[in-house]
C-alpha cells in the first residue's frame, strides 16, 4: 500500500511547538555530541562531526523539534536521507538513529531534572514525537529506494523471463541490476549459460540426428527396394530350381529306364551269345557230317569207276560175242552211262560239299567273331549299366538335394518376403521418425543462441 508521508506528517499546533522549542533549547548544547555518537554507528572512525554536516543537522533539528514539517524541511531532509541511504543500509541507520534518539532524550532529561514529572514527560513525548516523525521521513526514502529497487528488479527479471519465454537464450542480466537480486542475477545467467550450451549441443545433436535419420531412411528405402528385388529374384530362382528339380527327376527316371534297358541288353546279349555258341556247335556238326558225306561220295565215286570198268569189260566181251552179245552190249552201255552219271553226281556232290565246307568254315569263323563281339558288347553293356546305375543313383541324390534346395529357397523366399514387409514397415516408421526429427529440429531452431567461436557445436547461431 502506497503512503504519502507529506500528507501524514503535518506541522504542529502552537502548544506542541512551545514544548518543542523548550526541547530544542535544552538539547541543542549537547547536539554535536549526540550526532557524533549516532554517526559513529555508521563510521566508527569519525572523530568529530564536520561543520557543514553539523550545520545541516542543526537546521533539521530546529525544524523537527519545533514541529516545522514544511516544504523546506522535506527538501532539507530529502538531501540528508539520500546521503544517508547512499552511505549505509537502513538497519545500520536505525541502529544509529536509536543512539541519536536515546542520547537526545538523555540530554533532555538531564537538562529538565528541575521540572516536575508531568513537564518532563510532556517534553520527552515532544522529543520522541519529533524524532519519530523525522525517522518516518528518512525511512520513507529507504522505502522509496527499496520500492524503486524492487520495481527495477521486477523489470529486469521480467525482461529476462520474457526473453526466456521468447526462446532468446542470448539475453543476460547485466551488472546494472539491483544488488538485491545479485544472487538471482548470477543464478539466472548461470542457468541461461548452461541452458544455452545444452540447447546448442541438443541442436547440434538434433542436426546430426536428422542427418543420421535421413541416411538411415535412405538406406532402409534402398534395403526395401533391394529386398523386394531379391524377393522377385528368389521367385525366379524358386521357379528355376523347381524346373531343374523336375528335370533331374526326369533324368533320374530316364537313367533308371536306361539301366533297365541295359539290363535287358545284357540279357539279350547273353542269349545271343548262347545262340551263337549253339550255332557254332551246329556248324561243327555240319562240318562233321559234310566230312562223312564226302567219304560216302568217295565210295560212290569208286563204285562208279569200278562199274564203268565192268561195263567197259562187258562191252568188249559183247563185241567179241557178236550178235549173241548185242543185247548185253546195250545193257553194258546203259550201265556205263549210269556209272558216268553217278560219277558226275558224286563229283557235283563233292563240289557242293567242299563249297559247303568252305562256307561252314567261314560261318564258324564269323560266328566265333560274332561271339567275341557279343562278349565285348556284353562287357561294354555291363560297363554302361554300371555307369547308368551310378548316374541314376546320383540323379536320385541330386533330385533329393534339389528338393531340399527348393525347400530352402522356399524358406528363404518366405523370410525375404517377411523382410520385405518389415523393411516396408520400417521405411514407413522411418518416414514418421524423419518428419518428427525435422519438426524437432525446427522447434529447437526457434531458440536464439549466441554464435559460438572455437569450441562448441556448429549451428548455434540465432534463430530466424
Amino acid at each position: 500500500m502506497s503512503v504519502n508521508v507529506k500528507e501524514m506528517i503535518r506541522p504542529w499546533d502552537s502548544d506542541a511547538r512551545k514544548n518543542g522549542a523548550i526541547v530544542h533549547d535544552r538539547v541543542l548544547p549537547a547536539l554535536r555530541d549526540v550526532l557524533l555518537d549516532a554517526y559513529r554507528q555508521v563510521d566508527p572512525s569519525m572523530m568529530a562531526v564536520p561543520d557543514d554536516l553539523y550545520a545541516v543537522e542543526e537546521k533539521k533539528f530546529r525544524h523537527i523539534t519545533h514541529g516545522d514539517f514544511s516544504p523546506a524541511y522535506f527538501e532539507l531532509q530529502a538531501g540528508l536521507s539520500k546521503d544517508i541511504a547512499d552511505r549505509t543500509d537502513y538497519a545500520t541507520y536505525l541502529k544509529g538513529y536509536a543512539v541519536y534518539c536515546g542520547k537526545m532524550v538523555g540530554a533532555l532529561v538531564r537538562a529538565s531534572q528541575h521540572d516536575d514529572v508531568d513537564t518532563r514527560c510532556a517534553l520527552a513525548e515532544s522529543a520522541i514525537a519529533s524524532v519519530f516523525a523525522d525517522l518516518t521521513v528518512t525511512m520513507d526514502e529507504y522505502f522509496r529506494r527499496e520500492a524503486e529497487a524492487d520495481s527495477k528488479a521486477q523489470a529486469v527479471l521480467g525482461r529476462a523471463l520474457n526473453a526466456l519465454a521468447e526462446m532468446d537464450l542470448t539475453h543476460r542480466v547485466g551488472d546494472d541490476a539491483p544488488p538485491k537480486i545479485s544472487e538471482a542475477r548470477q543464478d539466472y545467467n548461470t542457468a541461461t549459460d548452461r541452458l544455452e550450451n545444452t540447447m546448442g549441443i541438443i541442436i547440434g545433436t538434433g542436426n546430426e540426428l536428422g542427418n543420421g535419420v535421413s541416411e538411415i531412411s535412405r538406406a532402409i528405402a534402398e534395403l526395401s527396394d533391394r529386398t523386394e528385388n531379391q524377393a522377385h529374384m528368389l521367385e525366379r530362382v524358386s521357379a528355376s530350381t523347381t524346373s531343374v528339380s523336375e528335370s533331374v527327376h526326369a533324368n533320374a527316371g530316364a537313367a533308371r529306364e536306361a539301366t533297365d534297358a541295359a539290363q535287358s541288353a545284357i540279357t539279350s546279349v547273353a542269349r545271343s551269345t548262347e545262340v551263337m555258341e549253339q550255332a557254332h556247335e551246329a556248324m561243327g556238326l555240319i562240318s562233321k557230317n559234310s566230312d562223312e558225306i564226302s567219304k560216302i561220295v568217295s565210295v560212290i565215286d569208286e563204285i562208279s569207276m569200278q562199274t564203268n570198268l565192268l561195263a567197259l569189260n562187258a562191252a568188249v566181251e559183247a563185241a567179241r560175242a557178236g550178235d549173241a552179245g548185242a543185247g548185253f552190249a546195250v545193257v553194258a552201255q546203259e550201265v556205263r552211262s549210269l556209272a558216268h552219271r553217278s560219277a558226275d553226281g558224286a563229283k557235283s556232290i563233292r563240289d557242293l560239299i567242299q563249297t559247303s565246307a568252305v562256307n561252314v568254315g567261314r560261318g564258324a569263323k564269323t560266328i566265333d567273331e560274332a561271339g567275341l563281339t557279343l562278349k565285348d558288347a556284353a562287357q561294354h553293356v555291363e560297363t554302361i549299366d554300371t555307369l547308368l546305375s551310378g548316374i541314376a543313383e546320383r540323379a536320385t541324390m541330386q533330385a533329393e538335394d534339389f528338393l531340399q534346395i527348393n525347400d530352402s529357397v522356399g524358406n528363404i523366399e518366405g523370410l525375404t518376403q517377411s523382410n520385405a514387409a518389415m523393411a516396408e514397415e520400417t521405411r514407413a516408421a522411418m518416414s514418421v521418425l524423419e518428419a518428427n526429427s525435422d519438426r524437432l529440429v525446427e522447434l529447437m531452431r526457434q531458440f536464439r543462441l549466441r554464435q559460438r567461436h572455437g569450441g562448441g557445436h556448429a549451428g548455434y547461431q540465432m534463430a530466424s
